[in-house]
């Protein structure tokens, strides 16, 4: 047969670009192959081409890179089926192998945008208003607000 790794590229490449609805389509069939291969550099690191493919449904990311979402009502239906095969549907991780990410770090939830974006918070772009003008002249937030808007005076004149 092929090569189990043009088989996983495969595997990958659906799982990444296939409507949602059209997996259980490609994917059921091989929950239960038990070829074996090795998907990581670490040849310690096996697993079979069933798991793999398990995991690519249970699990919402891949060494570090998210997959596309699969809705609720679609992902129940898989893993019903990986279910009614008799495999657990609690993925391993990294495409099987389990554990730590090719960082070698514990396997976590990827960062949200948000915790990605607060962590610049209470910090002013460099171009920012700061204290001073250009003339040396001490500026408060009122004086900022008021140029903004093309208010020279106080009390909306």
């Amino acid at each position: 047969g092929d090569s189990p790794y043009i088989r996983a590229i495969g595997f990958l490449y659906l799982r990444y670009v296939c409507p949602h609805k059209e997996l259980q389509k490609y994917f059921a069939t091989y929950f239960a192959d038990d070829e074996i291969f090795t998907p990581t550099r670490d040849e310690t690191k096996t697993v079979s081409m069933g798991a793999f493919v398990r995991d690519l449904i249970c699990d919402q990311s891949y060494f570090g890179t998210i997959f596309p979402r699969i809705p609720e009502v679609t992902r129940r239906e898989l893993v019903k089926t990986v279910e009614q095969q008799g495999f657990g549907s609690i993925p391993v991780g990294c495409g099987g192998t389990g554990g730590h990410s090719r960082r070698g770090e514990k396997r976590q939830a990827p960062q949200s945008v948000n915790a990605a974006l607060s962590a610049n918070l209470n910090r002013r772009a460099p171009n920012a208003v700061s204290g001073t003008d250009q003339s040396g002249r001490e500026r408060n937030s009122r004086d900022t607000h008021d140029t903004h808007r093309g208010f020279k005076g106080g009390n909306g004149q």
